[in-house]
């Protein structure tokens, strides 16, 4: 469940533009989320927007999206650190929202209330936090907004995830550029052109050589800083979340296991499911 990221400046070292394909990485959590597309398209758009700020991040450091809808209840939280691994989450009300309460768009699903929320941890006890609204209804403009209001950097990001039909990701592509102190102000849409107009490298699957090559594709100047592995992990595990049973009606363990029935605890953070066995339950009881 790990993604490429590829990191490079362009324009004369006046940018730098991240690549990430993250394929396996959100297929992994989309396994995880929610079978509606829309709530699995913005985890999965979360977590590359997580994906890409750990190339901007230097060792030690960490950072946090909290992204609030208009109704409070529901929020995603992603988080990244220096060393490539990922966090996202939707919030618990997810769940429990029925067909009728599902939005048939990003924008509606944030309304006009969103909000967004930047925690960096700089280390040695040094946390700088952000937040601004979200104008444009989409979590990748939204977080290009942020940049520019709260940080003043101009940045941009691109997010391309690719559904099969039974609401998989297929794969999932994600690029972010972000203008250097001194840059030129139109390099940035310059740089925006060049990406969105190479529609074939969007179009499905791609090999770590052809992700690999696109760059010099795009931008004859381009100038490599590098690779880093992106990797998903909460830190839950079965024996973690064994305490969350004691939680349940004594009555319903001792029904499970005289049916020798096993039961099911879900980590609130990233989704994952554990199966406990009836002998597992038995020391419960």
């Amino acid at each position: 469940m790990e993604a490429l990221l590829i990191k490079t400046l362009v324009g004369d070292k006046q940018a730098r533009v991240l690549y990430m394909d993250g394929t396996r990485l959100l297929q992994a959590l989309g396994r995880l989320q929610p079978a509606e597309r829309l709530l699995r398209s913005a985890a999965a758009e979360a977590a590359s927007l997580a994906g890409l700020l750990t190339g901007t991040l230097k060792e030690g450091q960490r950072v946090t999206m909290k992204i609030r809808m208009s109704d409070s209840r529901r929020r995603i939280q992603a988080d990244a650190d220096a060393e490539g691994t990922v966090r996202c989450f939707l919030s618990g009300e997810w769940a429990q929202t029925g067909p009728k309460d599902t939005p048939s768009t990003m924008k509606e699903m944030i309304g006009p209330r969103g909000r967004i929320q930047v925690i960096r941890d700089l280390g040695l006890s040094s946390v700088c936090t952000g937040i601004t609204d979200m104008p444009h209804g989409h979590l990748a403009d939204d977080l290009a907004h942020y940049f520019r209001q709260s940080e003043q950097i101009p940045t941009w990001f691109m997010v391309h995830t690719l559904f099969g039909e039974d609401n998989d990701i297929r794969c999932g592509f994600a690029v972010m550029a972000q203008l250097l102190p001194g840059a030129p102000d139109g390099l940035l849409s310059e740089i925006a052109g060049r990406i969105t107009g190479y529609q074939d490298a969007w179009k499905g699957p791609m090999t770590v050589d052809a992700l690999a090559g696109l760059p010099r594709l795009l931008f004859p100047d381009t100038v490599p800083l590098g690779r880093q592995s992106v990797r998903l992990f909460c830190g839950c595990s079965k024996e973690a979340l064994f305490p969350m049973l004691y939680s349940l009606d004594k009555k319903e363990v001792v029904a499970a296991c005289a049916a020798n029935q096993a039961m099911e605890a879900v980590c609130h953070r990233c989704g994952a499911r554990y199966c406990y066995e009836p002998d597992e339950l038995a020391r419960l009881r």
